[in-house]
């Protein structure tokens, strides 16, 4: 009961990652707490940084971390099966101390003759970002070392570990038009 009751009220908080599809596709870590008014969650970083950061969660933005280790800590990967085409999220950072998760598809590399590809060989890998934009949508794409095992900096961004989207379900979730 005691349960129950810390749930309704907005007093027990709980982990999960929160989707958020504007400008750039990414799930982010966060400690959630209920709303039973308005059926919606709202969400703290859970780094030690309190301020709520973002209201009126739907329950279709949540889910359950796909692996289980601290937003803070780098996830380790084996990069070298990933071919052009595969769904896949990798784990990113922008002046901050925790990773998100971006969703992404690797792509070819410039030099490749698409009839006769080779990408999957190469010790670099394409990874392609859709931009979601009002009036399109539009790719940006970064180049990694497939073989490095530790975190990559390209432009502003720290890169980390890579994920292979291997259920339907999961990309689908990332291509959902309901996500703000």
């Amino acid at each position: 009961m005691a349960l129950y009751v810390s749930l309704q009220s907005g007093q027990f908080w709980f982990p999960a990652q929160v989707y958020k599809m504007t400008p750039r596709p990414r799930a982010y870590d966060a400690l959630l707490s209920y709303d039973h008014i308005s059926n919606t969650f709202q969400a703290r970083c859970p780094t030690g940084e309190w301020p709520i950061i973002e209201n009126s969660i739907t329950w279709d933005r949540l889910r359950s971390p796909p692996v289980h280790i601290s937003p803070c800590t780098l996830y380790v990967s084996n990069n070298n099966g990933l071919k052009p085409g595969d769904h896949i999220e990798i784990q990113s950072k922008r002046g901050s101390l925790t990773y998100d998760w971006y969703y992404g598809v690797i792509g070819h590399l410039q030099s490749c003759d698409e009839d006769h590809c080779s990408c999957e060989y190469s010790e670099m890998l394409v990874v392609s970002f859709k931009l979601q934009r009002r009036d399109r949508s539009r790719w940006e794409s970064v180049l990694l070392n497939r073989q490095m095992n530790g975190e990559q900096k390209a432009r502003p961004w720290k890169f980390g570990g890579i994920r292979k989207l291997e259920n339907l379900e999961d990309i689908r979730s990332w291509n959902a038009e309901y996500h703000t």
